[in-house]
Formats: C-alpha cells, structure tokens, sequence
C-alpha cells in the first residue's frame, strides 16, 4: 500500500509541474510587449437588425428593382396620351377618366383628402349596388386615382375639362 501511495503522490506532482508549465508557457504567449502598437477603437454601438429586417434586406439585395422610366405628368400629356396610359395600365376608358375628373373637381370644392375621396367613392359604390344600379366608378378607377392624386388634382385644376369632353 505504501507503494502505491508512493506512486500516486509522484504521479500528481509530475502533472502539477507538467500542468504549471504548460500554464507558464501560454502566459508567455499572450503577454503584451511594450513595444508592440496596441490601438483601441471607439465604435459607437449600431443597431443590431431583427431577423425580418435582415430577410428584407437580403430579399431586396436578391431581386432587382424595376427600372421605371421617367413617368410623364398629366398636365403634359395630350388627350390621345391620357388615353393610351388609362386603357393599358388602368383598364379605363376617356369618358370615365372624364367622370372621375368631373367627381374629383367636385370633392377638390371641399378640399377633401385622397382618403376622404376614397371613402365617399366607395360608400356610393356600395349605394348604387344596394339600389342595384351600375356604379360609376370601379376599383381600376380608384387605382388610377390613388397612383395620381396629386398629378390628377392639378390636371383638374388647371385644365378646362368642357373643352376636352368635345
């Protein structure tokens, strides 16, 4: 038994001197030198971006953008122009167009909003299907509407919309 004592006892100190130096040797490596440059950042803190935003940012990054080419104003379009833009992208007619400029002249006497406009589009849209009468406007309509509320207002504004009916 004390054999066996004896051995032990050596077998811990020979791990306790190889464990210290290896210790030792590791403190040695990582000691900084006086010597040696050591430059500290000061980097403000950034928002860290949620995984939705970081799926956006790499959807966005993944799919092109559409190349829009520079959208002409309605005031400087001719009536053959206005025509064209309304039948293909909106599906409208010019004598709808035409009933969407003479409503919207109406509501511009009240200074309503787009979404007061919007609200009272679509109340008596529902009205005339309550009575179930053909509604004067349509969803392409309200569309066209919204995409150029601001270029539409002054289109009536400024345009004299009796001579173009003709």
């Amino acid at each position: 038994m004390k054999k066996t004592r004896m051995i032990a006892a050596a077998f811990a100190a020979v791990m306790a001197m190889t464990t210290m130096a290896s210790i030792g040797a590791s403190a040695k490596d990582t000691e900084i030198k006086p010597d040696e440059f050591v430059c500290i950042w000061d980097v403000q803190k950034e928002k860290v971006p949620t995984l939705f935003e970081q799926i956006r940012k790499w959807i966005d990054q993944m799919t092109p953008g559409k190349t829009e080419p520079g959208k002409q104003r309605l005031v400087d379009m001719s009536r053959l122009e206005i025509e064209q833009l309304i039948k293909k992208e909106y599906n409208m007619t010019f004598s709808q167009f035409l009933d969407a400029a003479f409503y919207l002249r109406s509501c511009l006497r009240f200074d309503f909003t787009l979404e007061q406009t919007e609200d009272n589009i679509r109340t008596g849209m529902k009205r005339a299907s309550d009575f179930r009468c053909e509604p004067t406007w349509n969803e392409d309509m309200i569309r066209f509407l919204k995409d150029y509320w601001d270029e539409f207002t002054e289109f009536v504004r400024t345009t004299d919309l009796e001579s173009i009916r003709d």
